[in-house]
């Protein structure tokens, strides 16, 4: 079986609607393009918030006359088949005679519906008949062809949508007014559903606040020989990423076959980040754990996660792991196919020397997560030829590249600072990105839900684990999987409850895939 590519091209709004125009050339080609999109859209919707909406939503559907409103029509209409109670109320923002016929048609279709109601007042009146709370809002007013500044009655009309009472609110490919031009006056969002093709706009920090959680869908732009071709240094992992962890493993293997990974975490003041990074490394994939922590934390942890070898190591006065054990290395040494170090260590230096020193003494590739990251040790790794995978969040990441506080913290630096030190970098954040040798590929999974004491350990621990089964081709591979992953487990998780009330270990329980 051809497996497809795992990410595909960030593009320009330019560059999107160029891309469109080879690929759709015919009505049909177009209509065919925006039932994808649009059905796609709905079943995302359901899937991610179908229980938040209850069996009785009130939606709020607002109509442009492009394609985003075709997809918003489909979208909806795909909604009632799983909602049939729900009330829609639709906005349109032009003259119906103002669509294409195919999307004339879903129009139609959807006014047909019993409980589907339209407005078509001018705008002082429907301020006075649009009343009342709305479950969800879908935003197909203007899409990448949108130019500012907004005109007429749209930035009044904007900025009421915006203080409406809505629950949740969902923009179609791009939240109508974001533009590469310039942002006037932009509908917020609380999701945005890229279809087709993600656009630059969307991974822009200044766009942040208008785009809340970022989804992209696959409709097969990219499944042509020109999709594996385009030449970009910034891309969105696509769905495949995903689909390749499900696959059936071979029968002709054991545990050796997917890789023996060491984890030097944990003191006796934070054993959480160890057991947590431990427990996600076991989920990860990974064949053999073996974990080397303060020996007074083995005993407990050991009885509490079995399936990892526990390594009792001489520790501090302060419950910190040694350099008298470093002779004890040697044991590992043709075992070990991937290393994980840094939570819950600390930052004595006692450990930090015994962290160098088994840098200098294994040559693998290095997972370097929390307190073993600085600035210091990614020189020391280039310098002696380690690759390594370092997995900051803000804060660490202005130790690592020794970014000034007052310095913002972006993509576009990370991929500038690291793009020639042959190491691989996770920018943690809302739109976690993954920088490695001058390209960045954008992670549309994942969300608040994540931001929370332990998701990074729960992240390093899967990543590592990927790293070091020898079944990925690459480290890049392997990390941008872990973090695909981590990501779509938060989306899961988020889907089944409130993202407040919640323990952040519950992330485990929705990694499988299936």
């Amino acid at each position: 079986m051809v497996m497809r590519p795992w990410s595909h091209p960030i593009l320009s709004c330019e560059d999107s609607l160029s891309f469109e125009k080879r690929h759709l050339t015919s009505t049909d080609a177009e209509q065919e393009a925006m039932e994808r999109a649009g059905r796609s859209l709905g079943l995302a919707i359901v899937e991610e918030l179908g229980r938040r909406l209850g069996e009785a939503p009130r939606i709020l559907l607002l109509l442009g006359k492009g394609h985003n409103a075709g997809d918003a029509l489909i979208a909806t209409l795909e909604l009632l088949n799983y909602k049939p109670n729900a009330r829609v109320e639709v906005i349109l923002c032009f003259e119906e005679k103002s669509f294409a016929p195919h999307v004339r048609s879903y129009f139609k279709s959807l006014v047909s519906h019993a409980n589907v109601r339209v407005f078509r007042e001018e705008f002082n009146a429907l301020k006075g008949a649009v009343v009342g709370c709305f479950d969800l809002s879908i935003d197909g007013v203007f899409g990448m062809q949108f130019k500012p500044p907004l005109r007429g009655h749209f930035p009044e009309f904007f900025e009421w949508i915006n203080g409406l009472d809505i629950g949740v609110r969902v923009a179609v490919d791009l939240p109508s007014g974001l533009s590469e031009e310039g942002n006037e006056l932009v509908l917020r969002a609380d999701y945005t559903f890229a279809t087709g093709i993600l656009k630059m706009p969307l991974v822009e920090e200044k766009n942040r606040s208008y785009i809340g959680r970022l989804r992209y869908l696959d409709i097969g732009f990219f499944d042509s020989a020109e999709g594996d071709v385009i030449d970009s240094e910034l891309r969105v992992l696509a769905p495949e990423i995903l689909l390749r962890e499900r696959k059936l493993r071979s029968v002709v293997t054991d545990k050796r076959s997917y890789g023996h990974l060491l984890i030097v975490a944990g003191s006796r003041l934070m054993p959480g980040a160890m057991m947590m990074a431990v427990e996600a490394a076991i989920r990860s994939g990974v064949g053999l754990i073996t974990v080397l922590a303060p020996e007074s934390v083995t005993g407990h942890a050991s009885t509490q996660l079995p399936e990892a070898m526990w390594v009792p190591w001489p520790e501090t006065e302060d419950g910190f792991l040694a350099l008298e054990g470093v002779h004890d290395l040697r044991q590992f040494d043709g075992k070990i196919t991937a290393v994980l170090m840094g939570p819950g260590l600390g930052k004595g230096p006692e450990t930090q020397a015994l962290l160098d020193e088994i840098i200098k003494r294994f040559d693998m590739p290095f997972v370097v997560d929390a307190d073993a990251i600085s600035r210091a040790r990614l020189e020391m790794m280039v310098s002696v030829g380690r690759k390594g995978v370092f997995t900051p969040h803000h804060g660490e990441y202005r130790r690592l590249a020794d970014v000034a506080a007052d310095e913002e913290v972006t993509w576009e630096h990370a991929q500038s600072a690291f793009s020639d030190c042959g190491q691989t970098v996770v920018l943690k954040g809302p739109h976690t990105c993954v920088v490695h040798e001058g390209g960045n590929w954008i992670s549309p999974y994942g969300g608040p839900v994540l931001a929370r004491g332990g998701s990074g350990d729960l992240l390093a621990g899967l990543i590592a684990g990927k790293v070091a089964n020898p079944h990925y081709l690459s480290i890049l591979e392997a990390t941008c999987a872990g973090v695909a992953v981590h990501g779509r487990a938060g989306d899961k998780l988020s889907s089944v409850s409130d993202e407040n009330h919640l323990r952040t270990t519950q992330i485990l329980d929705h990694l499988n895939l299936l």
